[in-house]
């Protein structure tokens, strides 16, 4: 069972990077961590350093992990100017993008098609980072009990935030950072609405990705249909709309 969990909000620019850490205390989560990078201390050294710090750590990343299979398989024969048959959704949106629509209401952006493939390329490269920092492979966990000392997945905050304010009984506000805060001190021990007034949406966003990396962990998250598909595209990680309560 990993021991901790980091919630990394990425971007392309290091100081708009959010990571937050959480300890497993006694059965019980605490936030022990969080901060955004610097050009000084980058996200990749600081993760590094908080991955030494714990004896297994899963890595909880809101980017896409991989691109659409349809868009590399037509891409790979195509010539410009040439008519690609494949339907815009299919080649540009992946099969964990469409089931997050289906099952949450949420579009994630189209990996295939948006800006979001930049933020895609710089945590892949941060990963890269990381194996080359701490030495360990950290593979993409697909159950909960990998048995890497290191790994990773990919989540989507604000999915995770309105699944559990939808699980409450209540009604998401219009306010992204009071759902945030309410799921995340519902969740996490050792945070007070005092230290999150002062965090920004960023490493709010980073706390989120702890509770979806809580989520996958105790087995609530719903996973892949198609498990090949998701090997080569991807898949978020959250908690199901009947999931069971929260530990």
């Amino acid at each position: 069972m990993f021991t901790a969990i980091v919630g990394i909000d990425c971007a392309t620019d290091p100081r708009k990077v959010g990571m937050a850490r959480a300890r497993r205390e006694f059965g019980r989560w605490r936030l022990v961590d969080i901060a955004r990078g610097t050009t000084q201390d980058t996200p990749a050294a600081r993760i590094a350093r908080w991955a030494g710090e714990d004896s297994s750590t899963l890595l909880a990343l809101d980017a896409p992990l991989g691109w659409p299979a349809r868009l590399s398989q037509d891409l790979t024969r195509h010539e410009a100017g040439a008519f690609i048959d494949t339907p815009a959704n299919d080649l540009f949106r992946r099969a964990t993008d469409r089931h997050v629509q289906d099952t949450y209401g949420k579009r994630p952006l189209d990996v295939g098609a948006d800006r979001i493939a930049r933020t895609a390329h710089a945590a892949l490269l941060l990963l890269h980072q990381l194996r080359r920092a701490t030495g360990k492979d950290i593979p993409v966990a697909w159950e909960p009990h990998a048995p890497a000392r290191l790994a990773a997945i990919e989540v989507y905050p604000a999915v995770t935030a309105k699944v559990h304010i939808d699980r409450s009984g209540e009604t998401p506000t219009s306010d992204r950072r009071v759902d945030a805060m309410t799921v995340i001190q519902r969740t996490l021990r050792g945070v007070t609405a005092h230290d999150l007034a002062a965090a920004s949406q960023d490493e709010l966003d980073a706390a989120l990705c702890i509770v979806a990396g809580i989520d996958f962990l105790s087995g609530r998250a719903s996973p892949p249909v198609d498990p090949e598909l998701a090997r080569q595209e991807g898949w978020i990680w959250a908690r199901g709309v009947d999931g069971g309560d929260p530990e």
